[in-house]
């Protein structure tokens, strides 16, 4: 019965009432797990403060970047992009250094900036 099925809802609402992240879990003991995740995207409106990401092995502009928040650069949404200077992606036109990888973040493309890798001005 109802001993073999277990519910898990997880909801976050922020500050604006709008819905952050939401989680929903079931799992059946008889059949396979289900799992449905409905994550939080990056907001439809873009920041208005654009920043410039720099190389930190020779100083060479990478990206122009709209960045939300104060906090430091751990990912570049590939839709907040601006304008990209690099010829392939995540790796320095100058010194040829990897300095991020591809991933994909809760349904959307991102490049994960590597520790130490780059550095940003306002």
């Amino acid at each position: 019965g109802d001993l073999n099925v277990l519910k898990v809802m997880i909801g976050f609402v922020s500050v604006f009432g709008r819905s952050k992240c939401d989680l929903s879990l079931e799992f059946n003991n008889r059949n396979s797990q289900n799992l449905t995740i409905c994550m939080a995207k990056p907001g439809k409106r873009l920041p208005e403060k654009t920043v410039e990401i720099f190389c930190k092995k020779c100083t060479c502009l990478l990206y122009k970047y709209r960045k939300g928040g104060t906090g430091s650069l751990v990912k570049c949404w590939i839709e907040r992009i601006v304008h990209d200077y690099t010829q392939t992606p995540c790796i320095c036109p100058k010194c040829n250094s990897q300095f991020a990888r591809f991933a994909m973040i809760r349904g959307a493309p991102a490049h994960k900036i590597i520790g130490g890798k780059v550095y940003m001005k306002k």
